[in-house]
């Protein structure tokens, strides 16, 4: 908690006594989310540059990709940056 946050939330009023506090979040960043980073590896690897007029071959690929990783993966793991390098 930044230091010059009040230790006790000062939202309470005589209409509505809930101490309620405003917290501020973070900027979106999707770089830090380990799901976007499945989603831009998947992106790498099987979607890009996809240009056929028929998706099944496509949903095929990334049903493929995704399998992969059904029974856990030390290797996304450390993609994702859920494990170090």
């Amino acid at each position: 908690m930044p230091g010059n946050w009040p230790e006790v939330p000062s939202g309470a009023t005589a209409e509505d006594p809930l101490p309620i506090q405003v917290v501020g979040l973070p900027t979106y960043a999707p770089w830090l989310n380990p799901i976007e980073k499945l989603w831009r590896y998947l992106k790498q690897e099987v979607v890009h540059l996809h240009q056929e007029e028929n998706f099944a071959p496509l949903h095929d690929h990334v049903d493929a990709f995704l399998d992969q990783f059904a029974d856990g993966s030390q290797h996304l793991l450390r993609c994702v940056g859920l494990l170090p390098n």
